[in-house]
C-alpha cells in the first residue's frame, strides 16, 4: 500500500510541475539578447552558436510543448501497475524525464535554456526520489517528497519567469 501512496505523490508533484511550466508560453515575448548566466549542467554543452539567436518565444513554446507532452504521459500513469512492476514504473518515468532532459537541450535562448535545464535537474531529482521509494523501499526517502516538490515547483517557477521576460 505505502508504494502506491508513494508512488501517487511523486507523478502528483510532478504532474503539477509540468503542467505549471507547461502554460508559460502564452506569456512570453521575443527576445535575442544574450546572457552571461551559465547552463547549470553539463548536458547544456551541446548548443551550437546558431541557435543562442533563438527567440525567448520560440524556446519557451519548444520546450513548454515538450513539457505538456510530458505531462500528458504522467496523466495516464497507472498506480496499480506500478505496485506490480514497480521497475518498469520507474523506467517509464526516468523516460519521461530524459524527453524533458532532451527537450531542453533543444533549446537556443540562452535565459530559456538555464531555465530549461533547471526544469530538468528537478526532475531528476524527483525521479531519484521515485526509484529509492518503489525499488529500494528505502521509507527515508519519503521525508524528501517535500524537499524535491518544492525544487520542482520553484524550477516551474523561474522557467516561467525566464518566458515572461523579454
Amino acid at each position: 500500500m505505502n508504494r502506491k501512496i508513494f508512488a501517487l505523490t511523486i507523478v502528483a508533484a510532478a504532474a503539477l510541475g509540468l503542467t505549471a511550466c507547461s502554460g508559460s508560453s502564452d506569456t512570453a515575448e521575443e527576445s535575442t539578447a544574450p546572457s552571461s548566466a551559465s547552463s547549470s549542467s553539463s548536458s547544456s554543452e551541446e548548443t551550437t552558436e546558431a541557435s543562442s539567436d533563438q527567440s525567448v518565444m520560440d524556446a519557451c513554446t519548444t520546450f513548454s510543448s515538450a513539457l505538456s507532452a510530458a505531462g500528458t504521459e504522467l496523466s495516464s500513469f497507472d498506480v496499480a501497475a506500478a505496485s506490480a512492476d514497480p521497475q518498469a514504473a520507474v523506467d517509464a518515468f526516468n523516460a519521461t524525464v530524459e524527453s524533458i532532459g532532451t527537450a531542453a537541450n533543444e533549446v537556443g535562448n540562452p535565459e530559456v535554456k538555464e531555465a530549461a535545464i533547471g526544469v530538468y535537474d528537478a526532475y531528476v531529482s524527483l525521479a531519484d526520489v521515485y526509484k529509492r521509494l518503489l525499488i529500494d523501499n528505502d521509507t527515508a526517502a519519503a521525508s524528501n517528497i517535500s524537499d524535491v516538490t518544492t525544487e520542482v515547483t520553484d524550477a516551474a517557477t523561474a522557467f516561467t519567469e525566464a518566458c515572461s521576460l523579454g
